[in-house]
């Protein structure tokens, strides 16, 4: 296995994180070598390789879906829980990511919504390396 990353020569290491609406961290995958891959790394976590068998929904770890906020009498149907991710991950039931290629204007609009909810794990790990560099003036620090 490749330690280092290929262009930098640095050792690198793969954190993969998932976190809700909240920006509170629900999951996290530290310590895989940075020469393999997110997708690669996805399949093997067990959070990944649950929500690809169907397991962690049998088990009542993903919640049923639910009507949208403002309508609790479920006039417009109810809405299921996802995971949103990048063109590294595969397409799998609760895992959404944005369409490739040549896309309609539906189809980019949808993609701009999955990228503005992939910005709150995005805004977490700013939030985190932040911290690591100047932890003094974090909270926890």
């Amino acid at each position: 296995r490749q330690l280092h990353d290929k262009l930098s020569c640095w050792p690198s290491v793969v954190l993969l994180a998932v976190c809700d609406a909240d920006y509170v961290i629900r999951h996290f995958n530290v310590g895989s070598f940075g020469g393999r891959s997110d997708g690669g790394i996805w399949s093997e976590d067990r959070l990944g390789r649950g929500l690809a068998s169907g397991e962690l929904r049998e088990q009542g770890f993903i919640p049923a879906a639910e009507p949208l906020p403002g309508d609790e009498e479920g006039r417009l149907g109810t809405v299921n829980h996802y995971v949103v991710g990048d063109d590294a991950f595969k397409l799998l039931p609760h895992c959404m990511k944005p369409y490739s290629g040549k896309v309609s204007k539906t189809m980019r609009t949808t993609n701009y919504r999955l990228s503005r909810g992939r910005m709150t794990i995005e805004c977490v790990f700013w939030s985190f390396v932040t911290t690591l560099e100047n932890p003094k003036s974090s909270d926890y620090g």
